[in-house]
């Protein structure tokens, strides 16, 4: 076979160039070199997400999964707060899982695999229920689903709640802003739209948020 195609969201298929660059000499992370290059990469990170008052944004690179950046946010951020996780699919319910694991306050709004999610019924369930934080999947890759970002970002805000955003399958590929979306924090992998190798991840997060 001259050349072995992916057709999944992740792993995919890495250009030419990146292939070049990633066999250049080794630097040290102790290095200079190593810090110019973790904040130039963490700089361009914060760039895909349409954000216009930069200095209140941060992004952070994770040696793990999409997956560990999403336990990274859901073990640390709700502390001993209430967190509503919105699934629809694979994904949200991965969420929900690993944050049961960490958080004895987590609240579940479950739909069926593909079908939207009903704003009202949130609403109604934030204002019958003390909620801190909610977390949703933005690309449902289980169906190809994309959830409504600023629909739900504002209504999250409205309530005083911070808005954690999976967004794994999404970033390097959707438009995301997080301002407009009120994100507080999101997350994303190196190998999937971003086109790169597996084994990275990121959060980027409102600095404020914390």
């Amino acid at each position: 076979m001259d050349k072995y195609l992916l057709f999944t969201p992740g792993p995919v298929n890495v250009a030419q160039t990146l292939r070049a660059a990633i066999s250049k000499e080794d630097i040290c992370h102790r290095e200079p070199d190593f810090d110019n290059l973790l904040r130039s990469i963490e700089h361009k990170l914060i760039s895909l997400f349409q954000i216009r008052n930069r200095a209140r944004y941060r992004a952070v690179v994770i040696t793990g999964s999409g997956t560990a950046a999403n336990e990274a946010i859901l073990s640390s951020v709700v502390g001993k707060g209430a967190i509503l996780i919105l699934s629809n699919g694979e994904f949200g319910d991965r969420l929900h899982k690993t944050s049961v694991i960490h958080n004895k306050h987590t609240h579940l709004l479950e739909m069926p695999w593909g079908t939207p999610f009903d704003v009202a019924q949130i609403e109604a369930y934030m204002a019958a229920h003390k909620i801190d934080v909610v977390a949703m999947v933005h690309h449902e890759t289980c169906s190809g689903m994309l959830n409504p970002l600023a629909q739900i970002g504002v209504l999250v805000k409205a309530n005083g709640a911070l808005f954690v955003v999976d967004g794994v399958s999404s970033i390097g590929a959707e438009l995301i802003d997080m301002e407009v979306c009120h994100i507080a924090f999101v997350s994303s992998s190196s190998s999937k739209a971003i086109g790169s190798y597996p084994g990275l991840s990121f959060v980027a997060k409102n600095a404020s948020s914390n």
